[in-house]
């Protein structure tokens, strides 16, 4: 239920966050998961078992969670004239960098809970090298584009309008469209 002025009560809020937050992931698995495949096909003709299901799901819950904490990044607003094209490409950008930066993070929490030093959890993140990073998060901003990209284009439209158009009933689109 809303108050009196429209605005969501704070259990409506927790909902439509974790629901956000299972879409994501859900998604993100998805893409994950195809990649794994991919992977799993290349390495097993070399001889190599290779099927990390639960890593997916860990890696699509933590970057989901990444994304939650960008859309609190003060992006929401497009620049007069700027495109949605343009603000689309921007916003990757943004979420890739974040992405990474956050994923750099990780690994030295990860080195910290193994025992290891920060220092040497970030060490193993540089020595990676920048094609192993960069081969790591192009397929993830390919996958950003239409996750951000259906934000993108619902903020531009009527409230509701985009949902209904690709749930509504067929033929009721021209209700929602603006005067």
């Amino acid at each position: 239920m809303t108050s009196a002025i429209n605005q969501p009560t704070r259990i409506e809020k927790v909902k439509h966050g974790f629901l956000n937050l299972a879409i994501v992931t859900f998604y993100l698995y998805a893409c994950f998961g195809a990649i794994i495949i991919y992977k799993a096909a290349v390495l097993q003709s070399y001889n190599i078992e290779f099927a990390p299901w639960g890593l997916a799901v860990v890696k699509a819950q933590v970057i989901a969670k990444f994304i939650e904490i960008g859309e609190f990044l003060p992006l929401e607003k497009r620049l007069p004239g700027m495109t949605l094209a343009w603000y689309l490409g921007c916003k990757v950008a943004v979420f890739a960098a974040l992405i990474v930066t956050l994923s750099f993070l990780e690994e030295g929490v990860a080195a910290v809970l193994h025992g290891r030093t920060l220092l040497e959890g970030f060490s193993d993140f540089a020595a990676m090298g920048w094609r192993l990073i960069l081969s790591e998060n192009a397929p993830l901003c390919l996958i950003l584009y239409p996750l951000l990209g259906l934000g993108v284009i619902s903020d531009a439209l009527p409230e509701g309008q985009l949902r209904h158009m690709f749930f509504g009933r067929r033929g009721t689109v021209n209700e929602l469209r603006r005067p």
